[in-house]
């Protein structure tokens, strides 16, 4: 009697797939609780770019001047990034040299 369907396990026996406990609510639940968490997500979005403000300052104002030059002058995202590369250098090699021409970058002085 092997093969038998009685003696088959039935669908899901040994399995069950795992559904997060908010997919059983009701449809109007999640209609409702939807703006909070679009508000939810919206603040930790915020706070992380503040946070990459605070932790990189050369970046953000790279970035800001880059798109008012945009704005400004129409350049295009190429002289940006190439301009933006420069700045960036010049403000890394100012700030911390040996860090700067540890990277290769130019050549060390003998």
């Amino acid at each position: 009697m092997r093969g038998s369907k009685w003696v088959d396990p039935a669908p899901f026996e040994g399995y069950r797939p795992r559904v997060p406990w908010w997919a059983y609510l009701p449809g109007w639940t999640k209609v409702v609780a939807a703006p909070f968490a679009l508000a939810w997500v919206a603040l930790w979005l915020i706070v992380r770019l503040v946070l990459v403000a605070v932790r990189y300052p050369v970046t953000v104002v790279t970035s800001v001047a880059g798109y008012w030059m945009y704005a400004t002058w129409g350049l295009s995202p190429l002289v940006l990034a190439l301009l933006s590369l420069i700045a960036g250098s010049f403000i890394w090699a100012g700030l911390d040299l040996p860090s700067f021409s540890a990277a290769r970058l130019v050549p060390r002085p003998h």
